[in-house]
């Protein structure tokens, strides 16, 4: 009876729902294949935690119903981006490196930077992919026009930024120093919380203004 009972559940769902929750377990493999093969396994523990919780709740929505396809590509692209960055976690993502290879170009160099910046690239991601989502989830409660859309999505996506840089926070008040600084990747920058959210404000900024027929909900199957 239990067995009929789960695979009547499973044949519920739709193609789409089962397609994306493939897609989420798959996820979850690239974040076990970062975490098993990297140079810093006891600090990558703390980088996946949120990876793995992130994923099992969206797991457990789609079970319920699908996201539309812009939502759910934005979602994936942004876990893809944290796995790859909790790999080296993030403060010794060897992006400049890589770049040079490929093109010979000195990123560091001809900016002038001189920390790893491929956390601010994931908190303007945050925004940049975050408020698609946002806007479309809106869209099911009608909000009267689309400015307050667009207001609603930017605050949002800056309220989430905030409540993750006041985790960093109190982690950072009971880790020791070299856990706090292997998880926050501040890299001796007293500004950088400020930075990360106005970052994130700018990626919201900048997608949150997407034309109707990209935001649209429509019904899936």
């Amino acid at each position: 009876m239990k067995h009929e009972t789960h695979e009547a559940t499973f044949l519920w769902l739709s193609r789409h729902q089962i397609v994306q929750l493939l897609l989420i377990e798959s996820t979850l493999a690239v974040a076990m294949v970062s975490w098993f093969t990297t140079d810093y396994p006891s600090e990558v523990i703390l980088q996946h935690l949120p990876t793995f919780g992130v994923a099992l709740i969206m797991g457990w929505y789609l079970t319920r119903q699908p996201l539309p396809w812009l939502s759910f590509n934005c979602f994936l692209t942004f876990m893809y981006l944290h796995c790859l960055g909790a790999h080296w976690i993030y403060s010794f993502v060897p992006y400049a490196e890589w770049i040079h290879d490929q093109t010979g170009f000195e990123i560091n160099q001809a900016f002038g930077w001189q920390r790893n910046h491929y956390d601010r690239l994931i908190h303007f991601a945050s925004g940049f992919l975050g408020a698609p989502i946002a806007m479309q989830w809106l869209a099911r409660w009608n909000p009267p026009n689309r400015l307050q859309r667009v207001f609603l999505a930017v605050s949002i996506i800056l309220g989430l930024g905030a409540a993750y840089e006041i985790v960093e926070w109190i982690l950072a008040t009971v880790l020791s120093p070299h856990q706090a600084e292997s998880y926050n990747g501040q890299q001796g920058d007293v500004w950088d919380p400020q930075k990360d959210m106005a970052l994130a404000g700018i990626g919201s900024l900048m997608t949150a203004w997407l034309p109707n027929q990209f935001t649209r909900v429509t019904h899936l199957r």
